[in-house]
């Protein structure tokens, strides 16, 4: 091969590095096995101590469903928030894809381009950028307004979300959000919190009552107060006094913004919201992002 060339497998801004799209691959070969895993441990813990699942058993067929002793099934899909304009659904049924196509387009608008591939997963790239960090205006708003939407579509067609976790190193990537097969709740309600900058909270889907709660949990613990408040894009914001959210506040300062996180946890339960979620749908570099949290209405 001549020498300003590389293997199609390589990166060419890094000869002897693979490309970017080769480990996209690998990663969702991951996913795959870390949903079949789920699957094998689900089973052993139903099974008797006789009962016993062979190292070597064939991997689940498309769909993830397996039979249990007890005549139950579970069924496990993820979604990959991918780049920061994609959304990868993996072992996700075809009528729930169709679902999410249609939330995807009354929630945020475009879908440029879709495709299935990667061992049946099913990919949206959107216009835009709605898990860019750089932006935390419209479509910041509109990024936590898509990500309520699907969890709600995705309990109201009978699935509820088992975890949102990390499961690459790569600097700046978004959580993995696994579901389970659960009973489905047509009135399913969800209220998103984000932390923006280094001042602001947001609330997205929220009634009056819970907009007065958190005013009351800032006021209440946290001694600097409010600077501001407002309504942004549908979303309520309160830019708080100080810094609360900057890494270089340590000590009283550092307390005093873990007992307003409490407080408006509490808050919110008493009023009958229970926090579902704390997922992180931001690709900022270096730990820079902040979890956007979930919180559903009871009884569920």
């Amino acid at each position: 091969m001549p020498g300003n060339q590389t293997s199609p497998q390589e990166s060419p801004n890094a000869p002897g590095m693979k490309s970017f799209q080769y480990y996209e691959e690998d990663f969702s070969n991951l996913y795959l096995y870390i949903l079949h895993y789920m699957k094998l441990k689900f089973i052993a813990l139903e099974e008797s101590p006789a009962q016993t699942i062979a190292e070597d058993d064939p991997p689940p067929p498309y769909g993830f469903v397996l039979p249990l002793p007890s005549s139950k099934t579970i069924s496990v899909f993820s979604i990959c928030l991918c780049s920061c304009d994609r959304i990868r659904l993996i072992g996700c049924p075809l009528e729930l894809q169709l679902k999410f196509r249609s939330v995807i387009e009354k929630s945020w608008g475009v879908i440029q381009k879709e495709k299935t591939y990667y061992h049946q997963s099913h990919e949206f790239k959107l216009e835009g950028f709605p898990w860019s960090s750089y932006d935390s205006g419209v479509d910041c708003v509109k990024s936590r307004t898509l990500l309520i939407e699907m969890l709600s579509c995705a309990v109201q067609n009978g699935f509820t979300l088992l975890q949102g976790t990390d499961i690459s190193r790569i600097d700046g990537d978004c959580d993995v959000l696994f579901f389970e097969s659960a009973p489905p709740d047509a009135n399913v309600d969800f209220v998103a919190m984000s932390l923006h900058a280094n001042d602001l909270i947001r609330l997205h889907n929220a009634p009056t009552a819970l907009r007065d709660l958190l005013k009351d949990a800032i006021l209440s613990k946290w001694s600097k107060g409010i600077q501001q408040e407002r309504v942004y894009c549908g979303s309520f914001e309160i830019k708080v006094q100080g810094t609360p959210w900057l890494e270089t506040e340590f000590g009283s300062r550092s307390v005093s913004r873990t007992l307003l996180m409490c407080h408006i946890i509490s808050n919110f339960r008493a009023a009958g919201y229970r926090l579902y979620a704390a997922l992180d749908v931001t690709q900022a570099l270096g730990g820079k992002d902040l979890d956007t949290w979930i919180f559903r209405k009871e009884p569920y």
